[in-house]
């Protein structure tokens, strides 16, 4: 009796990794979608309030009923449909829909009329100053010696001021509208090549995706969010096609994409670590070398920009910009509660700047001072675990349950302060953004939200044999975005990108079950027809 021939270790290491992958996204997108289900976070927006100021988040009980019942009327409008749907040109969805969304997008920056505050106010300023000249930012104290994390995109804005003028800022909300759009499209993209048969080469992801209207929200917002999620997904699409026999010139563009996006905002880091895992799991896989080499240059596309954007300053202001304070009082402040009428648990809260200045800017101290108080953090959670589960459950609440990602909150309230101003909004968008208008669209974001995680869910668990290691890439973004989020410093709207990658897999769930429907749909009508005609009936 001959024996089997035994496996190769490497593919038990590829076989496991698909494994544990698949499991721990069917897990956590399960996980969300009950967190979902049962609860909402939300903001509560009135002028000149303190909770509106404060960005403090509130929470309330969902009707879980109530969501299942409207996937269950949209999976059953979606099949009686379906035969109309399969008449749309897919090529007219993959334009139509994008479009749609940026047209959208730009709508609502012009309406809302967002004047900047807090950072992205700081950044406006420091870069109006550097085309004047004026590089006081840098001074000790002062916001980019502070926030050195915000000298790229701040010289981004100074590009963007000197090429639309300074009275430009409008124009950046119609510049976010298109990066949205672009990143709708590269999603479908994605699609049709990771999912082509679960969504009809990308087909139902536009139409998933055109209830996605969290993310037009953040159109107004002078900051990098929307423009670095744009050029993260590019860089996982350009990616793909590589690693499926594209030509050097995507991994290229992919390396490039996500270097940028890091430089606009710091938390595409985690699209970069997935981008590189996979990567490394691909050259084991294939035995491409080359795939390792790739991965070095990555990483040193992104090291090679920052270090370019310090040196361009060091060479402009005539010393080397500070370092900025230490970054591991982001992670203190992910573990600490909020303040009194302030955030949520593991929120903002200026610890990283007080400390800081506590220590007369000296940077070792600061981060040595930080460590132990990180020390004390783990000690009480170590000591009192339900204490732990509590407040890691409240901060996961606050960022993964509110349907709005901080949306309508960022784009409210600007008005404060401002007498030129008056009335600050005309009445139908002040009912969007605090009245019965705005209830309604937050119930519909929040069946929307809870679909999502759901439909996910259920395609993950349903194909969990089937799904190779590319198509779990977006899994993995999302995987670790929920890891990093929760212990690092936290907002609603950092996980917005991790939202959207979700979207391919709930569009193909919400296919799945439509198909299921339309299989039982005809014999629930024949069944209900022979019970209707059965003798005694």
């Amino acid at each position: 009796m001959t024996r089997p021939a035994a496996i190769p270790l490497r593919e038990n290491i590829l076989r496991l990794c698909r494994f544990c992958l698949c499991w721990l996204c069917i897990l956590l997108f399960a996980g969300l979608a009950v967190l979902n289900l049962l609860r909402t976070a939300y903001f509560e927006l009135s002028p000149g309030g303190e909770a509106t100021r404060n960005e403090l988040v509130f929470y309330r009980a969902d009707s879980p009923l109530a969501a299942l019942l409207v996937l269950g009327c949209a999976v059953a409008a979606a099949a009686w449909l379906a035969p109309l749907l399969r008449r749309l040109p897919p090529r007219l969805l993959e334009a139509g829909v994008p479009l749609l969304l940026f047209a959208l997008s730009a709508l609502w920056a012009c309406s809302a009329r967002v004047l900047p505050r807090y950072d992205q106010l700081y950044v406006q300023q420091a870069a109006l100053r550097w085309i004047a000249g004026d590089f006081q930012d840098f001074l000790p104290r002062e916001y980019l010696f502070m926030k050195a994390h915000q000298i790229s995109f701040t010289l981004f804005l100074e590009g963007f001021y000197r090429l639309f003028g300074p009275n430009a800022t409008p124009l950046f909300g119609i510049l976010n509208a298109a990066a949205i759009g672009w990143t709708f499209w590269v999603l479908g993209r994605l699609c049709r090549l990771l999912l082509p048969a679960a969504t009809r080469q990308g087909s139902w992801f536009y139409l998933f995706s055109a209830g996605c209207w969290c993310a037009l929200l953040f159109s107004p917002y002078l900051y990098g969010n929307s423009l670095s999620a744009a050029l993260a997904v590019t860089a996982l699409w350009q990616q793909i096609l590589w690693q499926q026999g594209g030509k050097t010139r995507h991994i290229l563009a992919s390396g490039l994409c996500i270097a940028l996006a890091i430089q606009l905002k710091s938390f595409s880091l985690i699209i970069l670590a997935a981008q590189c895992i996979l990567l490394l799991l691909h050259a084991l896989r294939t035995k491409r070398r080359q795939a390792l080499g790739w991965m070095l240059a990555l990483l040193l596309l992104w090291q090679g920009a920052g270090l370019a954007v310090h040196k361009a300053m060091e060479l402009r202001i005539g010393y080397p910009p500070n370092e900025g304070e230490p970054m591991v009082g982001y992670l203190a402040m992910g573990l600490m509660e909020p303040w009194e009428g302030f955030y949520a648990p593991g929120w903002y809260n200026e610890f990283n700047s007080n400390v800081y200045r506590d220590h007369d800017l000296d940077r070792q101290a600061a981060s040595k001072a930080t460590l132990e108080v990180i020390r004390g953090r783990l000690d009480t959670f170590c000591h009192d675990p339900r204490y732990a589960a509590w407040f890691f459950y409240k901060k996961t609440c606050s960022q993964w349950a509110d349907p709005t990602y901080q949306g309508f909150w960022i784009s409210y309230g600007y008005f404060e302060g401002r007498e030129d101003v008056d009335p600050p909004y005309p009445l139908w968008l002040e009912d969007v953004f605090s009245g019965r208008g705005h209830q309604l669209l937050v119930q519909l974001m929040d069946w929307y939200q809870s679909i999502v995680w759901a439909c996910g869910a259920a395609f993950l668990f349903a194909r969990r044999r089937a799904l190779s290691l590319e198509q779990l890439l977006p899994g993995l973004c999302v995987l670790g975005g929920f890891l990093f989020q929760l212990f690092w410093e936290g907002k609603g709207q950092y996980v917005l990108p991790y939202f959207l990658l979700a979207l391919p897999y709930a569009a193909a769930g919400f296919a799945m079950l439509t198909a299921a429907a339309r299989r039982l749909l005809p014999a629930g009508v024949a069944l209900l027809r022979r019970q209707k005609n059965a003798p005694g009936a």
